[in-house]
């Protein structure tokens, strides 16, 4: 199986960032049905406007794994895009007051707290890595993280987190030596219980 590493390209790309988005993040779990496309959407272009480092996989001419990293000191890819901002705009108007976006909101304020509780001061994250589930195992996550880690480690960045849950395999990391650092349970309003995790990582 051929894979071809390169940017992405958001003309071309947008149905295969969506699927793996879909897949990523299960936003189902916050979003109902018939909104779940369009706030993948959503969910998607505001990491890629966050980003400082995207890199894709492809087989076939599709999109089948990503990684996207900000390192906070450096100019971000998409800075003063006006069409993907112009667009994030848009969809955010449609959620404002959608109130199944609570849980959402939740998990991310529980991050933010978390990473408040470690006490480090953080130059980097990994915020978005994902592989097609019919392409695992054929070592494309590796290779993404490894190019990604590279990237931060060639601008001197010391420090990498990522937030993981217990609903996604938060134990991958470890092997590239992450730490768990903090960890916590939360419950969403429908009742439904998520263990929320930070796993840092030194660059050297």
């Amino acid at each position: 199986m051929e894979i071809i590493y390169k940017n992405i390209d958001l003309s071309q790309d947008l149905d295969d960032l969506i699927k793996l988005t879909k897949e990523a993040a299960n936003l189902s779990r916050f979003v109902k049905e018939e909104d779940l496309t369009s706030y993948s959407l959503l969910f998607v272009l505001n990491d890629i406007l966050d980003a400082t480092y995207i890199l894709g996989a492809y087989h076939d001419s599709s999109l089948v794994g990503l990684i996207t990293a900000n390192a906070f000191n450096i100019e971000k890819i998409f800075k003063n895009n006006k069409n993907i901002e112009e667009l994030v705009k848009n969809l955010d108007k449609k959620f404002s007051d959608y109130n199944f976006l609570n849980n959402n909101h939740i998990y991310r304020e529980t991050v933010l707290d978390l990473l408040k509780e470690t006490k480090i001061k953080f130059e980097s994250e990994i915020s978005l890595f994902v592989v097609d589930s019919s392409y695992r195992k054929e070592g494309i996550g590796k290779y993404l993280l490894n190019e990604a880690l590279n990237y931060l480690k060639n601008n001197n960045i010391k420090n990498v987190f990522l937030s993981s849950d217990s609903e996604c395999n938060y134990k991958y990391y470890l092997k590239y030596d992450f730490q768990i650092l903090k960890e916590k349970m939360i419950h969403y309003e429908n009742e439904d219980s998520i263990k929320i995790f930070i796993e840092g990582k030194e660059i050297s």
